[in-house]
């Protein structure tokens, strides 16, 4: 009798209880998933945002028959941005190029610049800056030889 007695009190108060604790729950988790969601996207921005973009400002063939290269970058946050010297490389695919300091930058100032990096590359070389897996890939062939002289690119 006891037995049925709590059965039927359980039934009654189910519907209550279980409203109650659903809609108590489904708050938690909803607040829950929003701040993952909020951690998640926060995460996602610092780690994939890149605010360089890279640039080649002059390329002067040189009397040997080799190129002068100027690159530059334009760091569009508010700030000074730093990256690891892992993060800031010179990719060269084709041809060689000889870089005239001692590592690609890794400081770059906020604000347009010009003059971040020189090199020098033999004809026909494929040159990429990459910054954070970002950056600019030159083709030194042909087109520039028959030029003669000094050129600005990309400004």
């Amino acid at each position: 009798m006891c037995f049925v007695l709590i059965k039927q009190m359980i039934s009654i108060l189910h519907p209550i209880i279980s409203v109650v604790s659903i809609n108590e729950s489904t708050l938690i988790l909803y607040f829950m998933f929003m701040a993952l969601f909020v951690v998640m996207a926060i995460i996602v921005y610092k780690f994939n945002n890149n605010p360089i973009e890279v640039f080649v400002s002059n390329i002067q063939v040189l009397d040997d028959g080799t190129y002068h290269i100027i690159w530059g970058y334009h760091n569009k946050s508010s700030r000074t941005y730093h990256v690891d010297y892992k993060e800031s490389n010179i990719l060269v695919s084709r041809g060689a190029a000889l870089l005239l300091s001692n590592h690609p930058p890794i400081h770059f100032e906020k604000g347009k610049h010009s003059m971040g990096m020189e090199m020098v590359a033999l004809d026909g070389s494929e040159i990429e800056w990459l910054i954070k897996d970002k950056g600019k890939k030159v083709s030194i062939d042909y087109e520039y030889k028959k030029k003669k002289g000094s050129e600005k690119v990309d400004e």
